[in-house]
């Protein structure tokens, strides 16, 4: 495939032009459930409390970015998504980086950059207050210094993609494994692996001490669920079941023709999923907790399609249809918290002190919204049917009314109904 400057200066437009979308939306959007939980429990709590309590939506270096974001910018979602935002620009500029190496300043290269900025699962959380951007972010820089044989600040990089998400470890020492055995680095393992173990120890050291088995709580029921949150690809659903098999086939094939360390990152970041899931019932990963091997995967698949005269064309129309399909309105998991500055609005119109009842997770985001706006009232509390309340913000696809409850508002986009009694 013949290699040109406009390819790859293409490439870097098409990611600099997303980053600007995510910026648009980082400010613009509603925050969400998750968001809202990270804000309240950990990034506007003290820092002594911030280094002494675990959670698995505590990611630690994340956290302690948002509160010298939310210090210096006050209470904001731009404020609070800023280190997410850092953490999509380096992704950013570590994927143009890695994929040039791989494929050239060809048209694969653009095609390629632009499918996996855009694709679903991970397209979503380039934006948002947690820290899967930031750690995917070092994760990938990390990559490209070890590509180039600097392995101490590989290690570093590495280090603190791990401190940003602890997701990270498994395919961080997946990589270490990987180069150790392909290079024949077994006399440099403490170049590849120290300065990263020193970075992330002092930084989750102290949280991860108070954790619980209770705290790692998320992930998927089964291994079906587990590919269909990763690989979601919007269209009907003979499209989507069939890209939950097609995709993770050319993962692998990817993964086999190349048969190089980035391959065995994937392949070995595959088996720390399977093998603890086998042997200690551990969960499926779901969705977030499995972007890297998203990212990865994909990865290995625009590498590996230099094989094929026409894969640019066709990854640059997978790339354009995830893209066709995003909502910028909301977050595909959280649509349902697209609208809670609205709700909280038309609550305090109808009854700015009002007692709040609230199909969960909605509370979470609302009582959010109460305390930066400084509302006057109690916090929302989980709904009841039989509990007493002025007002009740409610899923209509979840939960009905009280009995004697009327209408107050209708949110279409988020499915969300206000009613009084």
């Amino acid at each position: 495939m013949p290699s040109s400057t406009r390819w790859s200066r293409l490439a870097a437009a098409l990611l600099g032009a997303t980053w600007l979308f995510h910026a648009w939306r980082a400010a613009t959007a509603a925050l969400t459930t998750d968001e809202a939980f990270t804000a309240l429990h950990f990034v506007a709590k003290p820092w002594l409390e911030v280094m002494t309590t675990f959670d698995a939506n505590h990611h630690v270096l994340h956290t302690l970015l948002c509160k010298l974001s939310v210090g210096a910018l006050g209470w904001s979602e731009l404020a609070l998504r800023l280190p997410a935002l850092l953490g999509t620009a380096v992704l950013f500029v570590s994927l143009w980086r890695l994929l040039r190496r791989a494929v050239g300043e060809t048209a694969l290269l653009a095609a390629g950059c632009l499918l996996v900025a855009w694709w679903p699962e991970l397209s979503d959380f380039l934006s948002l207050a947690r820290g899967y951007s930031l750690a995917l972010g070092f994760f990938t820089a990390g990559l490209i210094d070890a590509w180039d044989e600097r392995y101490q600040r590989m290690s570093v990089l590495f280090g603190l993609a791990v401190a940003s998400n602890l997701i990270l470890a498994a395919p961080v020492t997946a990589a270490v494994i990987a180069l150790t055995v392909a290079r024949g680095l077994w006399r440099r393992f403490d170049e590849l692996a120290g300065p990263g173990a020193v970075v992330s120890f002092v930084v989750v050291s102290l949280p991860l001490s108070r954790a619980t088995a209770a705290n790692f709580y998320f992930g998927a029921a089964g291994w079906r669920n587990s590919l269909e949150t990763m690989l979601h690809v919007p269209g009907p659903e003979w499209w989507s079941g069939t890209a939950i098999f097609a995709v993770p086939a050319a993962m692998l094939w990817a993964a086999w023709r190349q048969r190089d360390w980035l391959a065995g990152t994937f392949v070995l970041s595959v088996a720390a999923v399977i093998g603890p899931h086998l042997l200690l019932a551990t969960p499926w990963p779901s969705g977030r907790t499995g972007l890297h091997l998203v990212l990865l995967g994909l990865v290995l698949v625009v590498s590996a399609a230099r094989a094929w005269r026409w894969s640019a064309a066709l990854l640059a129309l997978a790339g354009l249809w995830c893209a066709a399909n995003v909502d910028p309105r909301g977050y595909r998991e959280w649509m349902f918290d697209s609208e809670q500055r609205e709700v909280l609005a038309a609550i305090v119109a109808y009854n700015p002190k009002a007692q709040v009842m609230c199909t969960s997770p909605l509370d979470t985001a609302l009582e959010y919204y109460m305390k930066v706006r400084q509302v006057q009232a109690p916090p929302p509390v989980a709904y009841r049917a039989e509990g007493l309340a002025d007002v009740y913000v409610l899923q209509e696809s979840v939960d009905r009314p009280p009995r004697g409850a009327r209408l107050l508002a209708r949110f279409a986009k988020s499915g969300v109904a206000l009613y009084a009694r």
